[in-house]
């Protein structure tokens, strides 16, 4: 094999590169506008000095004030005076209220507890607003990181590493909504622009808007606008550094599966699911003729007289679990059963994907905010027959009295076996918000929902994770970075080898690699330029490689994809293969 050198292989294609040299994305963030406890979502942040008078309208502005949903108000010590942190995003709100620019105005929020941060960098050449692990309401998207960029000129630039979206679980579409542009305030709406493709806005008002969730075009992109006349010239960033993931891994084993619903999609309707337990595995079928049980007259209730309550039940024998044999459950009164010795304390009735899979006890999920205490409520109601345990959710009515569900777990105390099986979820089709799921243990990675309805549905379900195998890198490919470091994760503890192979072009969408005994991979990369052993850490499942890139001009828009390979058991060829990494050197 050749030796991997990035110079080498930038130098390779460096001579189609035309670099121009323009105002990008910076890792220079500045200090933190907050502390990690301010940030609790839904804030503006206290004013900030932009550092020197920004043009904006006819007019100019030496303050900001930072809003974690995407935005920043402007003003001249807090004249005019800045609105509040509002998540309904609005192109009519964006033109007739006060001085704003706004990267991604949506139901965003920056979360300290979940490591967000919002930066300000302020100085007489530049301001720099960067939210750092931003989310979607509810946790309904991976976080990401976008960043504003003022100038003493007028010009103002977004950028969005990959994964920037739009999307939230509150059940309102408007709060689905985004919308990204400037606004000098005081105007009535006008067209939506797009903003993906170079154009000219003759107002002082420009944005998109995005009306359908997770519609955001711009990831792992950005936009520079220029002001002409009392307008806009908008257009792509050049001869910046980008640095985008692609595709997935393979070799992976999740320990969690789920599916959300919201008010009116549910599909569940007279559905049995079953958990079947093995030696390290759940495997969950949907096609198991299960009917549920009617509960007899013994059926003692659970958390009797509670809207929100708990309670802890004991099983006649031990039951096999993941982590070894469980007695007892603790039951919310809202859907959730963990697997534990003592109340867990959980009585949260707004389900989210992310507490479901944080959570530190193995639970299963039927979660959605019931009240059992409303008139004309049923009960939920727990009995043991023949070796069986039965939870029953009896023509309980859904919060707000939006009709009646009724359902029911059984745990098959003898085998380990769990099944949910749904009879009518009036109630939760009505009024929305529902989340059903299993998750072991401790943190999970997110592995997407399943669609739980699906036609023979079969999805083993591990005890442990194992995630698949992936490449990143430490920081963008700058000009001139000589700790350039590219980053191998989740090795099987195996054999302390990787690889990887280096090409001028992506495959995308990836080529299936079943063909040569690696079912579930696909190739990323054409690979054509260089590829290099690489010493993991194991058990750690870690490999680090750096690669200096050149102080060299000429390597200005140079692409490099980039995929790993890595030994494991899990195929008959005994390799898996990572996600791509698709980079452009730049400035």
């Amino acid at each position: 094999m050749r030796n991997l050198h990035l110079a080498t292989a930038a130098a390779i294609v460096a001579a189609t590169a035309s670099p121009v040299l323009s105002q990008c994305y910076t890792e220079s963030y500045g200090a933190a506008a907050a502390t990690a406890a301010q940030l609790t979502g839904d804030v503006v942040l206290p004013i900030q000095p932009i550092g020197f008078p920004f043009p904006l309208g006819g007019a100019t502005y030496t303050d900001l004030h930072v809003c974690d949903k995407g935005y920043v108000y402007l003003s001249n010590a807090g004249v005019p005076a800045p609105g509040g942190a509002d998540y309904t995003a609005t192109s009519a709100e964006l033109a007739s209220q006060g001085p704003r620019i706004a990267p991604l105005w949506s139901d965003l929020q920056v979360l300290g507890a979940s490591g967000g941060m919002i930066y300000v960098d302020a100085t007489s050449a530049g301001c720099t607003v960067t939210w750092e692990n931003i989310q979607c309401y509810g946790g309904s998207c991976s976080p990401f990181t976008m960043q504003l960029q003022l100038t003493p000129a007028g010009i103002v630039s977004f950028f969005y590493s990959e994964g920037a979206t739009n999307y939230s679980l509150g059940g309102n579409p408007v709060w689905s909504a985004g919308v990204a542009g400037i606004s000098p305030g005081g105007a009535a709406a006008t067209a939506s622009s797009d903003l993906s493709v170079p154009a000219t806005v003759a107002t002082g008002l420009v944005f998109e808007e995005w009306l359908t969730p997770s519609s955001f075009d711009l990831a792992s992109d950005g936009v520079v606008f220029l002001p002409s006349g009392s307008g806009w010239v908008h257009t792509q960033p050049t001869g910046c550094a980008r640095l985008t993931t692609y595709g997935s891994g393979c070799g992976s084993k999740f320990d969690s599966s789920y599916e959300t619903f919201q008010a009116g999609n549910f599909d569940l309707g007279s559905v049995a699911l079953n958990w079947i337990r093995s030696a390290d595995r759940y495997t969950l079928i949907n096609v198991l003729p299960t009917q549920l049980v009617a509960p007899s007259a013994n059926a003692v209730p659970v958390a009797a007289g509670a809207d929100d309550g708990e309670e802890l039940l004991t099983f006649s024998t031990a039951m096999p679990t993941p982590s070894g044999t469980t007695s007892s459950i603790s039951v919310n009164t809202n859907g959730v059963i963990e697997f534990a010795a003592a109340l867990t304390g959980n009585t949260d009735y707004s389900p989210t994907v992310a507490e479901l899979l944080d959570r530190s006890t193995t639970a299963f999920a039927c979660w959605h905010d019931y009240n059992q205490t409303a008139a004309g409520s049923g009960s939920i109601l727990f009995e043991e027959i023949g070796g069986v345990a039965y939870l029953t959710w009896d023509d309980v009515a859904s919060y707000g009295g939006a009709g009646s569900n009724r359902f029911q777990f059984q745990f098959d105390l003898n085998s380990g076996n769990v099944a949910l099986v749904l009879d009518q979820m009036a109630g939760a089709q009505a009024s929305g918000n529902l989340l059903v799921g299993y998750s072991a243990a401790g943190f999970s990675t997110d592995p997407g929902a399943t669609d739980l309805s699906a036609s023979g549905l079969v999805s083993d379900i591990a005890d442990t994770q194992q995630l698949p195998l992936s490449l990143n890198a430490d920081s963008l490919p700058l000009v001139g970075n000589a700790n350039f470091t590219f980053q191998v994760r989740e090795i099987p503890n195996l054999v302390p080898i990787t690889f990887l192979m280096v090409g001028d072009a992506a495959i995308d969408p990836g080529m299936d690699l079943t063909s040569i005994g690696m079912p579930g991979c696909q190739a990323f990369t054409n690979g054509n330029l260089t590829s290099a052993a690489v010493t993991a850490q194991l058990p750690a499942g870690s490999a680090d490689r750096t690669m200096p890139i050149p102080a060299n001009p000429a390597v200005v828009g140079v692409r490099v994809t980039v995929q790993a390979l890595a030994f494991s058991l899990a195929n008959s060829a005994n390799l898996i293969s990572s996600n791509g990494l698709d980079m452009v050197v730049g400035n």
